[in-house]
């Protein structure tokens, strides 16, 4: 089972008051409160998220922060897109997805593997992921 963005066609308010939710300062502060590692905490959502004292000790804190404040969010991408922002995929398996990604791309900064090895290991991942979840 998997999202099913037409499924959420009818439920247009449900899924917006869902957003407004999960990116409220009370979703965060629960969040801190019920893991105080910043682990579940989701990242980039609010500013305000790393003022909180559990959240701005977590080792990436602040350099998510810095990238935050440091990225121009209107610049265009070299393709045309319809959106504008960094990427993010709203699905369980992101962060897991993520998690992978990085380590391709750690091996690659260590000379463990190519560029194009690394970039090719993620997009393998991400369709598997898209397979797997049945969001194709």
């Amino acid at each position: 089972m998997g999202i099913n963005p037409k499924s959420s066609e009818a439920n247009k308010e449900a899924v917006f008051n869902f957003m407004l939710w999960a990116t409220s300062k009370d979703f965060i502060n629960m969040t801190v409160e019920m893991d105080p590692t910043g682990a579940s905490t989701p990242p980039a959502s609010r500013s305000s998220t790393y003022a909180l004292p559990a959240y701005a000790k977590t080792p990436y804190a602040e350099m998510t922060l810095k990238t935050l404040e440091s990225t121009d969010f209107t610049k265009p991408t070299m393709e045309p897109v319809p959106y504008v922002g960094l990427q993010y995929i709203a699905i369980p398996e992101f962060a897991d997805a993520g998690t992978k990604m990085t380590e391709y791309l750690a091996d690659y900064v260590v000379d463990k593997i190519s560029l194009d090895e690394a970039i090719r290991k993620t997009n393998d991942l991400f369709n598997q992921v898209a397979i797997d979840g049945d969001y194709r």
